[in-house]
C-alpha cells in the first residue's frame, strides 16, 4: 500500500488535466482515513493509506467533475457538517453569509429571547434552519421541500444538530397554508 503522500501524488499525476485539486484529494484523504482537520494529512502523509483503493476511486469521480461534497456525503455550512447527496444542493458560502447577516441584523433589532416563526421554503439539506438556529435558539423553525428525499436529508441533519423543526413535504407555500 502506498504511504497517503504517495496516494495523492498519484491521484493528481494521473487526473491533474481534468482538473482535480490536490486540495480536494487532501480532503478525500482526510476523511477516508479519519483525520479532523486538512492539516492532519499533510503530518501523516508517510503513513500507509489504509483505504487506497477506495481514494482512488472517489479520485475518479472527482475526475469527472462530481463534487468532493457529493462524494463524501457531507458539507460544512458555519460551524456544523451536514449530511449532504445529490437529492440537496450542497450549502454555499453565500448561504453562510446570507444567514449569519439575517442573524446579525436582526439580533440588533430583536431580542433573541423573543419568540418568532421562520419558514424555509425548500430547505434542502436544513442549513438555513440550522444556522437561524445557532443565533436564535428560541424560534420556531418550520421548513419544507418538494422532495422526500430531499426532506429526509434535512431532517437528519436536524436530529444529528439537535434542532428542532417542523417539517412539511410539499410545494412552495402550500404545505403551510395547509397545515396552519
Amino acid at each position: 500500500m502506498p504511504t497517503i503522500g504517495e496516494a495523492i501524488k498519484e491521484a493528481h499525476a494521473l487526473y491533474k488535466s481534468k482538473d482535480v485539486s490536490a486540495q480536494d484529494l487532501r480532503y478525500l484523504a482526510m476523511v477516508n482515513e479519519g483525520f479532523e482537520e486538512p492539516i492532519d494529512v499533510l503530518f501523516a502523509k508517510d503513513k500507509e493509506m489504509k483505504k487506497y483503493a477506495l481514494f482512488m476511486e472517489q479520485a475518479k469521480r472527482l475526475s469527472n467533475n462530481e463534487p468532493v461534497e457529493y462524494i463524501v456525503g457531507t458539507a460544512s455550512f458555519l460551524r456544523h457538517n451536514l449530511k449532504v447527496s445529490k437529492d440537496v444542493l450542497i450549502p454555499r458560502g453565500e448561504t453562510e453569509e446570507l444567514v449569519s447577516l439575517v442573524s446579525e441584523r436582526v439580533g440588533d433589532y430583536y431580542d433573541p429571547r423573543n419568540y418568532l416563526v421562520v419558514a424555509d421554503i425548500g430547505t434542502g439539506s436544513g442549513c438555513i434552519p440550522i444556522g437561524i438556529h445557532d443565533s436564535f435558539p428560541n424560534w420556531l423553525l418550520l421548513a419544507s421541500d418538494i422532495s422526500k428525499r430531499a426532506l429526509e436529508v434535512a431532517k437528519s441533519n436536524f436530529e444529528k444538530e439537535g434542532v428542532h423543526v417542523q417539517t412539511f413535504c410539499g410545494d412552495a407555500l402550500k404545505p403551510y397554508i395547509e397545515n396552519k
